[in-house]
């Protein structure tokens, strides 16, 4: 018995270490298990995904599932786009899926400023691949095209590595984690921004 222990406590740190904290191009740094929301997220639709949503998303990030993760769709994965203007970011789901469909029980606990969002939410981390601070964008659709001051702070980062954190709310709440997430890239997109 007793040499069971240690073997349940290793597998544990195994499955912390893959889930929060992996190598590769798997999700990484401070976003994901530490640390408050930081200032400066981008809500280009605040009336829909607002900050009380974000929180949802925020407290639950480090258990995310790649299961029904969404990856980077444009600019696509590796390309290079000219500093002159802002492009538009895409992300879609990895695998094909039904919207997040399925039962969902719970007890809503949120007490929002703006009517609680019921529908898919998306995290964008757009990272610069050398380390620095990330720019963080919370929206319900599956695309942003920065304005000038984010298009600005996205050149200045060059090479940037995108990760996508998405979840299903219900009046504002996660539900249920299986299937509701919130669901992370399985694989952190990348592309450059030259020309500047």
């Amino acid at each position: 018995m007793s040499r069971r222990i240690p073997l349940v406590a290793a597998s544990l740190a195994a499955a912390f270490f893959l889930q929060c904290d992996g190598g590769g191009d798997e999700p990484e740094g401070p976003l994901l298990c530490e640390g408050s929301i930081p200032t400066g997220v981008v809500y280009p639709d605040e009336n829909r995904a607002s900050d009380e949503a974000l929180e949802r998303v925020w407290e639950s990030r480090c258990r995310a599932s790649n299961a029904k993760g969404f990856v980077l769709s444009s600019p696509e994965d590796g390309a290079v786009v000219p500093a002159a203007a802002p492009v538009e970011i895409r992300w879609e789901p990895l695998v094909t899926q039904s919207a997040f469909l399925g039962l969902r029980f719970g007890i809503a606990r949120a007490h929002a400023h703006l009517p609680p969002i019921t529908g898919d939410v998306h995290l964008v981390e757009l990272a610069p691949a050398g380390g620095g601070t990330p720019l963080y964008v919370f929206t319900a659709d599956t695309w942003w095209t920065p304005g000038d001051e984010e298009w600005s702070r996205l050149v200045a980062m060059g090479e940037i590595r995108v990760t996508v954190w998405s979840a299903h709310l219900e009046k504002g709440v996660i539900l249920d984690e299986a299937a509701d997430g919130p669901f992370v890239s399985p694989k952190v997109g990348r592309f450059t921004i030259e020309g500047a």
